[in-house]
């Protein structure tokens, strides 16, 4: 049939959307399979008539086989395997030309299974989709929905796979470089399946267990027990159906053998000297050389200050127990071991390493900010460093960042004879300037020493931001100086209080290391202890027109609530020297607001709304924390609710459906931080970090200068379930995957190649003292001896 235009040189723009309702894999077969609907639209020239003239008929149905319908294949690589539309589809058609059809099909496609992980694996597969009969020229694709080509509405998830992202895009094949007019139109379709483990767990490790269980049990036995041959007998049966049924269900096929399925050790192998986050340049070849921590130095060039002397005194200290962790594992491991020869006679030894250069090219900053430079270069025998170590920067928290990649990059030898650091040459620099971890020291109180910790392994993946959310319902562990009865009579215990004192050590260690600290003082919602001490601040509720003895919100129409506020913020700007305070805002209780006699009079008399009432409260607010030159930060609820926000104000999306918030966010010219797929509280089994390293605070249909607006995001540890026993193995090293997302560069994230780099990056954590939780399955920690 000839294709629907009047002119031969005209092109036939076809436009595509997916509606799958069914994604599976089959990795014995090594295939995507896809079931669902497609939708094509395009413009028909010939088919156009006038209303008027039918009367007044101006949308039709036809089907696919009595007009022109574009020839799709889906391009399998192997073969190819044509979309028809012969009797299936249902197509209308309006009286412009325009028409619709929509392909109920089944494709299938090959999609090369990675098992290593399994039953913890994820499988990645496309469906490519292109014109079988004409180049780009004559019939054009695109997506109906250039910004969700494939919608979910009508999917169906299944008890196998989880279908953990599914994207389009539009791409284009240029069949000659000489003729640009030659091009195929392509759209990629891509799916990113997990497997539910659950399970294979139950299938596979639960009766090995059980069998090893029995295997003891024989061996306990008494050798004169009758029984026992007969009951052994049973066992070696048991195990010889369980090795083929195991055979019979493992994937058998692959890019890789499945871990469980036939090599021990660990399940994912980690990197030697391997970098978190990871650097936006990084050059890196086998030549190494050995650092001897006796006789390493630094040797500051231009000028120094107490923080940098601070962090090269750390620097030193992390060597000198990296050294020692070496010499206890060279003990274990190579006592009885003559055959290994010596590092020296190694081709790719280049020496010893002494030193290493740190050049400071302006004078230091004593306290850390938004926009700080933390753009730093480190060169290792570079061509034109050769033999020797350099790191350079023009700010002394680029200093830090690159002190602490340096650290990073000295490793282990493999026969623990040495710590050795390879050739390397790297450039790097953040991507965004707000790198967030927010803890929450009111449902549980965290010692200081913890915090200490804390603050400690934020250096480590470059973080540079404490959200300190400090009070909130449960407890005011805050010590003010001004209303000193907040926190002796809304902590939890005179022993569950931050001092002043403390709070300054606390301000102070993190700024040595780089790190702001944002306090958060949360209102006017999650403010019920503070009404232990000053109940007149919060709104009495009422039942059926009586006080039901519940305080909710702040009271927004009393004088003596912005007098507090205004004399609590004071200090708060005092104590913290963060250009920011957050305020909070989120999840006000309205209904109490509502059901208060006093604030339902104010609202009738001023014609307000309760929403508004929000609005006047939080305008000023924001505007005191501005005359004490102070910016504020919000929950998104704020923005949500319509309140009139400084144009300076930073809005925190924390909820679901983050890409249409940060869109709207932008659009109106607030900055933004995201956090709504950073919740650290939210635990899942089977290395849930994947799922933090897949979100992106750029992934959003905004402009180029909406998305500079997002200035970073933060991960977020709230406290209802966590304390002093297991915050930090909660957090760490989950949280390292929000750090890399916000450091390194957005272009490619690779989660194999990382998670190489975590299970490194995660036992230098432990070899620091934080007790950070396995990031992969099944593995161990080279050196570390827990006896």
């Amino acid at each position: 049939m000839v294709r629907p235009v009047k002119y031969f040189e005209n092109q036939t723009l076809v436009q595509f959307q997916m509606y799958p309702t069914k994604i599976y894999m089959d990795e014995h077969q090594e295939i995507l399979g896809f079931q669902g609907n497609i939708l094509y639209v395009w413009t028909d020239a010939f088919l156009k008539w006038d209303p008027r003239e039918y009367e007044g008929i101006d949308f039709i149905r036809v089907s696919s086989n009595e007009i022109w319908v574009p020839d799709i294949m889906v391009d399998t690589s192997h073969t190819t395997e044509s979309l028809s539309m012969t009797g299936a589809a249902d197509c209308h058609l309006a009286h412009m030309g325009n028409v619709y059809c929509f392909i109920m099909t089944t494709l299938l496609a090959p999609c090369t299974p990675e098992i290593t992980n399994y039953p913890f694996d994820y499988q990645n597969c496309t469906l490519t989709f292109a014109s079988s009969g004409f180049v780009g020229k004559f019939v054009n694709f695109t997506l109906f929905d250039p910004k969700n080509g494939i919608k979910m509405t009508l999917y169906k998830p299944n008890g196998v796979w989880e279908l953990k992202e599914a994207t389009a895009r539009r791409q284009v094949k240029h069949l000659s470089v000489d003729d640009e007019s030659t091009f195929y139109p392509l759209i990629r379709c891509n799916f990113i399946l997990k497997r539910h483990s659950s399970a294979h767990v139950a299938i596979v490790i639960l009766p090995a267990a059980v069998l090893a269980g029995l295997s003891l049990t024989i061996f306990w036995m008494d050798t004169m027990y009758v029984t026992r041959v007969g009951i052994a007998a049973i066992v070696i049966l048991s195990d010889v159906i369980y090795c083929i049924y195991l055979g019979m269900i493992l994937p058998s096929n692959g890019s890789r053998t499945p871990t469980i399925g036939i090599n021990p050790g660990p399940v994912v192998k980690a990197t030697k000297g391997g970098v978190w986050p990871k650097p936006q340049n990084k050059i890196t070849n086998e030549y190494f050389f050995i650092v001897r921590s006796n006789v390493f130095q630094f040797k500051v060039e231009g000028p120094s200050c107490e923080i940098l002397e601070k962090a090269l005194q750390r620097y030193k200290q992390d060597l000198k127990s990296q050294e020692k962790i070496r010499r206890n594992a060279k003990l274990v491991y190579t006592k009885n071991d003559i055959r290994r020869r010596r590092l020296v006679n190694e081709e790719n030894f280049k020496g010893y390493l002494n030193e290493l250069t740190v050049e400071l090219n302006s004078e230091c900053e004593t306290k850390p900010h938004l926009n700080m430079d933390e753009k730093y270069e480190l060169r290792i025998n570079t061509e034109d460093n050769i033999g020797r170590a350099s790191l350079f920067s023009q700010s002394i928290w680029g200093i830090l960042r690159g002190l602490e990649t340096w650290s990073q990059l000295v490793y282990m030898s493999p026969d623990f004879r040495a710590l050795v650091v390879n050739s390397t040459f790297i450039m790097d620099y953040p991507r965004f300037s707000h790198r967030g971890l927010l803890i929450d020291t009111s449902r549980h109180f965290l010692p200081v020493n913890t915090i200490y910790k804390m603050l400690d392994a934020m250096v480590m993946s470059k973080l540079n931001v404490l959200h300190w959310h400090i009070v909130d319902d449960h407890s005011f562990p805050y010590q003010s100086k001004v209303f000193p009865e907040l926190s002796a009579k809304g902590a939890y215990a005179p022993t569950h209080v931050y001092t002043p004192e403390e709070v300054q050590n606390i301000i102070t260690y993190a700024g040595m290391r780089g790190i702001r600290v944002v306090p958060e003082f949360d209102t006017p919602g999650h403010t019920r202890s503070w009404g232990e001490a000053y109940p007149k601040l919060l709104t009495k509720c009422y039942t059926n027109g009586y006080p039901d003895g519940s305080l909710g919100p702040m009271n927004p129409v009393s004088s003596e609530t912005y007098s507090f506020m205004t004399e609590l913020l004071q200090e708060v700007k005092d104590v913290f020297p963060d250009s920011h305070i957050h305020l909070g805002g989120d999840e006000v209780e309205f209904e109490c607001w509502n059901s208060n006699p006093e604030l339902r009079e104010y609202m009738n008399k001023t014609g307000l709304t309760v929403k508004q009432l929000e609005d006047v409260y939080v305008k000023k607010i924001v505007d005191m924390a501005s005359n004490i030159s102070a910016k504020s930060i919000v929950w998104q609820e704020i923005f949500d609710d319509d309140v009139d926000l400084q144009i300076d104000t930073v809005v925190q999306v924390w909820k679901g459906n983050h890409r249409f918030e940060l869109k709207k966010v932008t659009s109106k010219g607030y900055q933004a931080l995201l956090s709504s797929c950073w919740y650290l509280d939210a635990l899942k089994s089977g290395g849930d970090w994947h799922d933090f390293y897949r979100c992106d605070p750029h992934d959003f249909g905004g402009t180029d200068e909406q998305k500079k607006l997002v200035i970073g995001g933060e991960a977020c540890m709230w406290g209802e379930v966590v304390d002093v026993n297991n915050v930090l193995s909660r957090v760490w090293p989950r949280a390292c995957a929000t750090a890399e997302k916000l450091w390194s560069s957005g272009n490619e994230f690779n989660i194999g190649e990382a998670a190489k780099r975590l299970e490194e990056h995660t036992c230098r954590m432990n070899r620091r003292k934080i007790p950070a939780q396995p990031p992969n399955g099944p593995g161990y920690c080279p050196g570390l001896n827990y006896a």
